[in-house]
C-alpha cells in the first residue's frame, strides 16, 4: 500500500483490474502511479491488490465495481476523494489535485454520456475517463448497491448512482479515449486530468514524464 501526503486533499485511486493483464498492473505502478495511494482491485490478490470477484473475464466489470463498494475497508475510509479508473487509464494526478478542490462533495464527477442502449435517459461517467466520489458519497453508498443486468462496471455505478438521487457532473478535463483522438498533443496533455487506453508501457510512461509524475 502506498502513502503520499496531499496538500489540501487525499485521493485514493481505485483501479479495476484482473490477473491477466498483470502488465498493466506494471504500466501504471511504473508510472503515475508511483508516488499516489493506489489500491487495485481484480479477481486476485497481490500487492495493493484486492480479490473481490473469482472471474477473470470481461464480464467481470460490474461484479468488482459492486463489490469493491459494497465490501469496501473500513481503514480506508479517510480519504477526501475516491477516483475510480481503468487499468488502462492514465491520471495527470497534479492535474487532477488543483481541479479536485473546487469539485462539489455532493457531487460524482467524470466524463458524463447517455450512451448506453439500454437505457438513453441515463447519464453516467465513463469508467476509463476516472470517476470521482468524495468521502461523504462513498459513505452513503457503501453496502447499498445493487447488481445490475449489464457488464459494465461504469453503467451499473451509474445506476446505482441514479437510484440513490447522486448527480453525476461532466469535467471536461477528463477523457475516455486517448489524446490522439482529441487532437492533445503531447505537451497539452498537462493541462488535462485524464486518458483511457492507454495499454503500453512506454506510452504510460510518457505521458506520466510529461506531466513529471515520475
Amino acid at each position: 500500500f502506498y502513502k503520499k501526503q496531499y496538500n489540501l486533499m487525499s485521493i485514493l485511486y481505485l483501479i479495476l483490474h484482473t490477473e491477466k493483464q498483470i502488465d498493466r498492473y506494471n504500466n501504471i505502478m511504473c508510472s503515475w502511479g508511483k508516488n499516489v495511494d493506489v489500491l487495485f482491485y481484480s479477481d486476485h490478490e497481490f500487492e495493493n491488490t484486492i480479490k473481490v470477484s473469482n472471474n477473470n473475464t470481461y464480464s467481470s466489470g460490474q461484479e468488482k465495481q459492486i463489490n469493491i463498494i459494497n465490501m469496501f475497508p473500513k481503514d480506508r475510509l479517510n480519504y477526501d476523494w475516491y477516483v475510480f479508473v481503468d487499468n488502462d487509464s492514465f491520471i495527470n494526478t497534479k492535474k487532477l489535485e488543483i481541479e479536485i478542490v473546487n469539485f462539489d462533495v455532493d457531487n460524482v464527477y467524470g466524463q458524463v454520456c447517455n450512451c448506453w442502449d439500454g437505457d438513453r435517459s441515463l447519464h453516467y461517467c465513463l469508467g476509463g475517463a476516472g470517476i470521482c466520489i468524495s468521502n461523504s458519497n462513498m459513505r452513503k453508498i457503501i453496502g447499498n448497491l445493487k447488481h445490475n443486468n449489464v457488464i459494465w462496471s461504469d453503467v451499473t455505478l451509474g445506476i446505482n448512482l441514479r437510484h440513490c438521487g447522486i448527480a453525476m457532473i461532466n469535467n471536461d478535463l477528463m477523457h475516455s479515449q486517448a489524446p490522439e483522438f482529441y487532437h492533445i498533443n503531447d505537451n497539452d496533455v498537462i493541462n488535462n486530468i485524464s486518458f483511457h487506453y492507454i495499454t503500453s508501457y512506454d506510452r504510460m510512461y510518457q505521458l506520466s514524464e510529461k506531466c513529471e509524475l515520475i
